[in-house]
Protein backbone atom coordinates (compact mmCIF):
# COMPACT_ATOMS: atom_id res chain seq x y z
CA UNK A 1 0.00 0.00 0.00
CA UNK A 2 1.11 3.37 -1.06
CA UNK A 3 2.25 6.50 1.39
CA UNK A 4 -0.60 8.63 -0.36
CA UNK A 5 -3.01 5.26 -0.03
CA UNK A 6 -2.68 5.35 3.89
CA UNK A 7 -2.54 8.59 4.12
CA UNK A 8 -6.28 8.60 2.64
CA UNK A 9 -7.57 6.07 4.77
CA UNK A 10 -6.73 7.78 8.10
CA UNK A 11 -8.22 10.70 6.42
CA UNK A 12 -11.45 9.33 6.20
CA UNK A 13 -11.30 6.91 9.10
CA UNK A 14 -10.51 10.49 11.14
CA UNK A 15 -13.06 12.33 8.85
CA UNK A 16 -15.88 10.01 9.75
CA UNK A 17 -14.98 9.64 13.82
CA UNK A 18 -17.11 13.22 13.76
CA UNK A 19 -19.55 12.18 11.82
CA UNK A 20 -23.33 11.22 12.25
CA UNK A 21 -26.04 11.96 10.07
CA UNK A 22 -29.11 10.07 8.08
CA UNK A 23 -27.88 11.33 4.59
CA UNK A 24 -23.89 9.96 5.04
CA UNK A 25 -22.97 6.24 5.75
CA UNK A 26 -21.63 6.68 9.24
CA UNK A 27 -18.86 4.63 11.01
CA UNK A 28 -19.39 3.10 13.91
CA UNK A 29 -16.21 1.70 15.20
CA UNK A 30 -12.55 1.07 13.99
CA UNK A 31 -10.30 -1.14 14.97
CA UNK A 32 -7.12 -2.48 12.96
CA UNK A 33 -4.50 -5.15 13.33
CA UNK A 34 -0.95 -5.25 12.37
CA UNK A 35 -1.71 -5.07 8.74
CA UNK A 36 -5.42 -4.21 8.05
CA UNK A 37 -7.69 -1.18 9.63
CA UNK A 38 -11.08 -1.97 9.38
CA UNK A 39 -14.06 0.45 9.58
CA UNK A 40 -16.89 -0.57 11.01
CA UNK A 41 -19.82 1.33 8.91
CA UNK A 42 -23.93 1.18 8.05
CA UNK A 43 -24.84 -1.29 6.04
CA UNK A 44 -26.07 -0.04 2.28
CA UNK A 45 -27.90 -2.98 0.58
CA UNK A 46 -29.44 -0.95 -2.25
CA UNK A 47 -26.16 -0.47 -3.80
CA UNK A 48 -24.97 2.43 -5.68
CA UNK A 49 -26.52 4.95 -7.92
CA UNK A 50 -23.84 3.98 -10.87
CA UNK A 51 -25.33 0.12 -10.80
CA UNK A 52 -28.97 1.80 -10.78
CA UNK A 53 -28.01 3.81 -13.92
CA UNK A 54 -26.88 1.19 -15.58
CA UNK A 55 -29.70 -0.73 -15.07
CA UNK A 56 -32.26 1.67 -16.30
CA UNK A 57 -30.67 2.45 -19.73
CA UNK A 58 -33.85 2.80 -21.73
CA UNK A 59 -37.00 4.42 -19.73
CA UNK A 60 -40.95 4.03 -20.97
CA UNK A 61 -43.00 7.02 -20.30
CA UNK A 62 -44.21 6.13 -16.82
CA UNK A 63 -40.80 4.87 -15.79
CA UNK A 64 -39.65 8.64 -16.93
CA UNK A 65 -42.12 10.00 -14.82
CA UNK A 66 -41.57 8.21 -11.98
CA UNK A 67 -37.69 8.42 -12.58
CA UNK A 68 -38.29 12.60 -12.07
CA UNK A 69 -39.37 12.40 -8.75
CA UNK A 70 -36.85 9.65 -8.10
CA UNK A 71 -34.02 12.11 -9.39
CA UNK A 72 -35.97 15.11 -7.21
CA UNK A 73 -35.76 12.81 -4.15
CA UNK A 74 -31.97 11.86 -4.24
CA UNK A 75 -31.01 15.20 -4.89
CA UNK A 76 -32.65 15.83 -1.74
CA UNK A 77 -30.87 13.45 -0.34
CA UNK A 78 -27.19 14.35 -1.05
CA UNK A 79 -28.21 18.28 -0.76
CA UNK A 80 -29.01 17.68 2.46
CA UNK A 81 -25.86 15.08 3.12
CA UNK A 82 -23.81 18.25 1.58
CA UNK A 83 -24.95 20.30 3.87
CA UNK A 84 -24.17 18.84 6.72
CA UNK A 85 -20.77 18.04 5.41
CA UNK A 86 -20.54 21.62 4.45
CA UNK A 87 -21.47 22.52 8.16
CA UNK A 88 -18.60 20.77 9.36
CA UNK A 89 -16.39 22.49 6.88
CA UNK A 90 -15.83 19.02 5.22
CA UNK A 91 -15.58 19.14 1.40
CA UNK A 92 -16.32 15.66 -0.05
CA UNK A 93 -14.98 16.38 -3.72
CA UNK A 94 -15.74 13.13 -5.43
CA UNK A 95 -19.23 13.06 -5.42
CA UNK A 96 -20.25 10.73 -8.24
CA UNK A 97 -22.65 7.81 -8.77
CA UNK A 98 -20.36 5.28 -7.09
CA UNK A 99 -19.89 7.03 -4.46
CA UNK A 100 -23.80 7.25 -3.75
CA UNK A 101 -25.26 4.36 -2.10
CA UNK A 102 -28.67 3.57 -1.28
CA UNK A 103 -29.78 2.41 2.14
CA UNK A 104 -32.88 -0.50 3.05
CA UNK A 105 -35.39 1.84 3.00
CA UNK A 106 -34.04 3.72 -0.38
CA UNK A 107 -32.83 6.80 0.76
CA UNK A 108 -29.49 7.81 -1.14
CA UNK A 109 -26.12 8.34 1.46
CA UNK A 110 -23.05 9.67 0.62
CA UNK A 111 -19.96 7.47 1.17
CA UNK A 112 -15.87 7.54 0.27
CA UNK A 113 -14.42 10.50 2.12
CA UNK A 114 -10.98 9.39 1.37
CA UNK A 115 -9.89 12.66 -0.42
CA UNK A 116 -12.47 14.56 1.46
CA UNK A 117 -10.78 17.72 3.39
CA UNK A 118 -12.40 19.87 6.33
CA UNK A 119 -11.63 23.30 4.50
CA UNK A 120 -9.17 25.86 5.78
CA UNK A 121 -7.96 28.63 3.79
CA UNK A 122 -4.31 26.92 3.39
CA UNK A 123 -5.95 24.19 1.26
CA UNK A 124 -8.57 26.87 -0.71
CA UNK A 125 -7.02 26.36 -4.13
CA UNK A 126 -6.27 22.70 -3.74
CA UNK A 127 -8.33 20.68 -6.73
CA UNK A 128 -8.87 16.88 -6.30
CA UNK A 129 -11.36 14.05 -7.46
CA UNK A 130 -12.35 11.93 -10.30
CA UNK A 131 -11.79 13.94 -13.14
CA UNK A 132 -14.63 12.87 -15.27
CA UNK A 133 -16.99 13.95 -11.99
CA UNK A 134 -14.88 17.34 -11.75
CA UNK A 135 -16.62 20.46 -12.89
CA UNK A 136 -15.05 22.39 -15.87
CA UNK A 137 -16.24 25.75 -15.66
CA UNK A 138 -16.23 26.40 -12.74
CA UNK A 139 -13.70 26.07 -9.84
CA UNK A 140 -15.22 24.21 -6.78
CA UNK A 141 -13.86 26.73 -3.97
CA UNK A 142 -15.75 29.35 -6.10
CA UNK A 143 -18.55 27.69 -5.48
CA UNK A 144 -18.85 26.64 -2.35
CA UNK A 145 -17.66 29.99 -1.06
CA UNK A 146 -20.60 30.82 -3.16
CA UNK A 147 -22.86 28.32 -1.51
CA UNK A 148 -21.60 29.04 2.26
CA UNK A 149 -24.21 30.19 4.65
CA UNK A 150 -26.89 30.18 1.93
CA UNK A 151 -30.03 28.00 2.14
CA UNK A 152 -31.18 24.99 0.13
CA UNK A 153 -32.79 27.20 -3.03
CA UNK A 154 -29.10 28.30 -3.47
CA UNK A 155 -28.34 24.72 -4.39
CA UNK A 156 -31.20 23.89 -6.21
CA UNK A 157 -31.07 26.82 -8.69
CA UNK A 158 -27.52 25.84 -9.04
CA UNK A 159 -28.57 22.48 -9.92
CA UNK A 160 -31.66 23.79 -12.50
CA UNK A 161 -29.42 26.39 -14.39
CA UNK A 162 -26.27 23.22 -14.91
Amino acid sequence: MTKKSVQSVMNERTLLAGLNHPFVVNMHYAFQDRETLYLVMDLMPGGDLRYHIGCKKKFSEIQASISHLSLEFFIACIILGLEYLHGRHIIHRDIKPENLVLDAKGYLRITDLGIARTYKLANSTDTSGTPGYMCTNTPLMQLLKYCAGRTTNTYRIILQSE
